[in-house]
Parts: structure tokens; sequence; C-alpha cells
């Protein structure tokens, strides 16, 4: 598992040099995961993240069927 994880901290760590040198006018918003993030989103999966941004966007919005505050 940690050597997957550590596999796609690498390739993102290319990414965004990459994405700016190929779009230099487009902004970016960058979000530096941890460890604790990176095992939390390989074992939760897509899903959650994806209601993690939902709160983001609108933090006001409590997501029913979670423990959301």
């Amino acid at each position: 598992m940690l050597s997957q994880i550590d596999a796609r901290r690498s390739l993102d760590k290319q990414f965004a040099p990459q994405l700016a040198q190929r779009y230099p006018d487009t902004p970016r918003f960058t979000i530096h995961q941890d460890t604790t993030l990176s095992l939390a989103a390989a074992s939760r999966g897509a899903s959650e993240l994806s209601l993690l941004a939902q709160w983001i966007i609108d933090p006001t919005k409590v997501l029913e069927g979670t423990d959301a505050s």
C-alpha cells in the first residue's frame, strides 16, 4: 500500500510543473497532501474525497448521511 502511495506522490510532484508549463495562463489551486490524508484517500475511496470537496465549496451545508457538523 505504501509503495503505491509513494508512486502516486512522485507522479503528483511531477504533475504540477508539467501543467504549469503546458498551460501557463491557467490558474491553479494546489493542495499538498500528507501521508495521513493519502492513506485515508487510499482506504476510503473517491466518494469520501467528493464529500470533502462539496463541503469545501459550501461548508454551511451539512451533508446528509455523514457526521459533518
